[in-house]
C-alpha cells in the first residue's frame, strides 16, 4: 500500500458558497458607490443652479446701484436669461431709518418654478 493512496487529497480554491458571498459583497459595494455618485451629480446640478440664481440677483443689484436713478419704495418684476435658463426676479425697494438709504431685496427663481432660488439684500444710497 502506498501512502499517497491512503491520504485524502483536497485541491486548493474557493467553494461555491465563498464565491457567492464574495459576489454579494461586491454587488452591495457597487450599489452603494452608484448611489453615492448619483447623489453627487444631483448636488452638483443644484449648486450650479443656486450659483446662477445668486449671480442673477447680484447682477440686478449692481445694475440698480450703477443706474443712478432715484429710487422710491416699490416692487419691480422682470425676467433674465443666464446660462440658457430663464430666471424671474423681483426687486422690492423699502425705506430705511436713514433718509437717503434704500433697502433692496432681490429674489430670483427659475421661470418654471423648479430648482433653487436666491435672495440678496443690499442697501443703496439715493
Amino acid at each position: 500500500m502506498s501512502n499517497s493512496s491512503s491520504h485524502f487529497y483536497r485541491e486548493k480554491g474557493f467553494t461555491l458558497i465563498e464565491v457567492i458571498i464574495a459576489l454579494a459583497v461586491i454587488a452591495i459595494s457597487m450599489a452603494a458607490a452608484i448611489n453615492g455618485v448619483g447623489k453627487n451629480i444631483n448636488n452638483a446640478s443644484y449648486l450650479r443652479e443656486k450659483t446662477l440664481a445668486h449671480w442673477v440677483a447680484s447682477n440686478k443689484v449692481a445694475e440698480i446701484q450703477l443706474s443712478g436713478v432715484a429710487l422710491d419704495a416699490s416692487e419691480k418684476k422682470g425676467e433674465e436669461t443666464l446660462a440658457n435658463l430663464r430666471w424671474e426676479w423681483t426687486v422690492k425697494i423699502d425705506e430705511t431709518d436713514i433718509k437717503d438709504i434704500k433697502r433692496l431685496t432681490v429674489k430670483v427663481q427659475r421661470e418654471d418654478g423648479n430648482g433653487p432660488s436666491a435672495s440678496v439684500v443690499a442697501y443703496v444710497g439715493s
